[in-house]
């Protein structure tokens, strides 16, 4: 089972923050889950976060690669455009599929988060990239609003994260981060995933606003935030607390 969420949170100078929420359950067929599972990766030198579903282990392997090259300064540079940072990394992941063997190849996706410049002149950007078995890796552009707002729904947990964010969105504090991060967390408690496994998995969340990396919270989540932000505004302080009150059911 896999529910990954994508939103951004915006004030009123436009988008100021981007969020990734996964659980970290792995299910085999006919086995019992495993609750330890890392689905989020993020960059610790760069605004640059993935997160992925569907097959587990070649995402693992070369995700956790992807991102150490990028701080390493192998991968993209910051003059890149988000193209050009998608297309290197695509190029990458592909290079490294052609190889991997053919009767473990399976399905996944990925979503793939960057920013570019900073402070108010920051701009997020979203790309959802999918692989299959056979075939090339396609790409496609998620367009990110100017307000704060679910942006990708992906894994097997998506109907059940989709009907209670529709729930919350009616709710007092409705088109905001809390309101988005609570339904996910909802959604994993409510066990309403389509592989039937009630989760209690660790949630995991990952951060980029308008600044350099800084805090990490929880099991294996990551943080990026933004220059030119307000350090730990009542928003993104807020969206921590719940994430740790809610670290299991």
């Amino acid at each position: 089972m896999t529910s990954l969420v994508a939103w951004v949170g915006a004030d009123s100078r436009g988008v100021a923050s981007a969020y990734f929420a996964s659980d970290s359950r792995i299910t085999w067929p006919a086995s019992a889950p495993w609750d330890h599972g890392r689905k989020l990766f993020a960059c610790r030198r760069y605004p640059h976060i993935l997160g992925y579903c569907g097959d587990v282990l070649f995402p693992t392997q070369t995700l956790s690669q992807i991102t150490e090259m990028i701080d390493s300064d192998l991968l993209v540079k910051s003059s890149d455009t988000v193209d050009e940072r998608t297309s290197r990394i695509v190029s990458t992941l592909e290079a490294a599929f052609e190889t991997y063997p053919a009767t473990s190849k399976q399905a996944f996706e990925i979503l793939y988060c960057t920013r570019e410049s900073a402070a108010l002149l920051s701009q997020f950007h979203l790309r959802q990239i999918t692989f299959s078995p056979s075939g090339a890796p396609k790409v496609s552009l998620i367009e990110v609003p100017m307000k704060s707002e679910t942006i990708a729904i992906l894994g097997s947990g998506a109907s059940s994260v989709r009907e209670h964010l529709g729930r919350w969105r009616a709710s007092d504090v409705g088109g905001t981060s809390r309101a988005m991060f609570s339904a996910f967390c909802d959604s994993l408690r409510s066990g309403r995933d389509s592989q039937r496994w009630p989760s209690s998995a660790c949630r995991t969340l990952a951060n980029a606003v308008r600044n350099d990396i800084r805090y990490r919270v929880g099991r294996s989540p990551l943080f990026l935030r933004r220059r030119g932000a307000t350090t730990g505004n009542d928003e993104q302080r807020t969206v921590v607390q719940r994430f740790i009150r809610n670290l299991r059911p």
